[in-house]
């Protein structure tokens, strides 16, 4: 049995729009960890990291940064 492994990510950087966001997340097995992180209308910075599996279920943290 072969146990579901992945790794992916993008970046968007476009100043030309304003859009600015990424996401970066891995899954090992059943445990999923992430993060993702965009440029809110007002100029700050949201950013959530996040972790899921079968145990704890799915638990983010959300920060943001002033403009």
């Amino acid at each position: 049995v072969h146990e579901p492994n992945y790794s992916f990510g993008y970046d968007v950087r476009d100043p030309n729009t304003g859009d600015f966001k990424n996401q970066f997340e891995t899954r090992k097995g059943d445990v999923v960890q992430g993060r993702y992180s965009l440029i809110e209308a007002d100029g700050s910075q949201r950013t959530v990291n996040y972790a899921a599996d079968a145990l704890s279920g799915f638990n983010a943290v959300v920060s943001k940064t002033a403009p």
